[in-house]
């Protein structure tokens, strides 16, 4: 896990620094919710907005093929962040969304994520987006997806 200000996300992604760059400068509160092709099937992004749950609301989920690199636009998200080893799996892997989701176990790390910074979640991390957080009920964020295992 990694959590950083978004000016520094092209430093853990030197190989795509242009095509990320390009990207986070056209990502703004006005851009549509929908999914954004960065490079191919190897790095995308999604914008979404949604409102905010309670822990007991939420989903645990993991991703095999792609690590998620999570940044709020406009509010502030929180996400809970699980040892995906110890955990047990409520569903088997769905290869065609890279998703399979988990029953919440001991959490490792909870992140308050205000406008402006980012967290890079790895396949081996398990977590629970979509948090209330930081006096917020309502997000507008990006997931990039990048596809370094497929």
């Amino acid at each position: 896990m990694i959590i950083s200000h978004i000016s520094k996300l092209i430093e853990y992604i030197p190989k795509y620094k242009s095509e990320i760059q390009a990207f986070l400068g056209n990502v703004n509160p006005g851009t549509k919710d929908g999914e954004y092709p960065i490079v191919g099937d190897e790095i995308f992004a999604r914008v979404q907005s949604y409102d905010l749950r309670t822990p007991e609301q939420g989903r645990v989920e993991a991703h095999d093929k792609y690590i998620d690199i999570q940044s709020v636009i406009v509010g502030a998200e929180g996400i809970d962040v699980f040892r995906r080893e110890i955990l047990t799996a409520e569903t088997e892997y769905d290869a065609l969304n890279d998703v399979s989701f988990y029953t919440p176990g001991e959490r490792f790390a909870a992140i308050e994520l205000p406008a402006g910074y980012f967290t890079m979640l790895f396949p081996d991390e398990a977590h629970r987006p979509q948090m209330l957080a930081l006096g917020q009920t309502h997000v507008k964020k990006f997931v990039i997806k990048y596809g370094v295992y497929l």
